[in-house]
């Protein structure tokens, strides 16, 4: 029996400085999988002030604009529900720039 492998790039937009920061968290890019040809699950990457970036990220489900995950390092719930609050901005911002990705033509889509 022979192993199969099935090598899945990871893509990613950039969200630095599209004001998508809450008190200490700010996001930095939005990461998914290239299994389709749009986004529907992403990992968004984020730094804290003080502690620089964090080793996991938190899902955000473009689809239903909902947040899959919260941020534990200790930044509080009142940080977490205006994260909560913001989905629709924060999903917003990852589809304009996978739009204008994609028309800049820094992402091929699959044929």
């Amino acid at each position: 029996m022979s192993d199969t492998h099935i090598e899945i790039e990871t893509r990613s937009v950039n969200l630095d400085g599209k004001a998508l920061a809450f008190g200490p968290v700010h996001f930095v890019r939005a990461e998914w999988r290239e299994q389709y040809p749009a986004p529907h699950l992403v990992v968004l990457r984020y730094w804290i002030d003080g502690k620089g970036e964090a080793p996991l990220g938190i899902r955000l489900d473009l689809d239903k604009q909902a947040i899959l995950d919260e941020i534990d390092d200790d930044v509080g719930p009142d940080i977490n529900r205006a994260i909560r609050a913001s989905v629709v901005d924060i999903s917003d911002a990852v589809a304009h720039e996978y739009r204008t990705a994609v028309r800049n033509g820094l992402i091929k889509l699959p044929l």
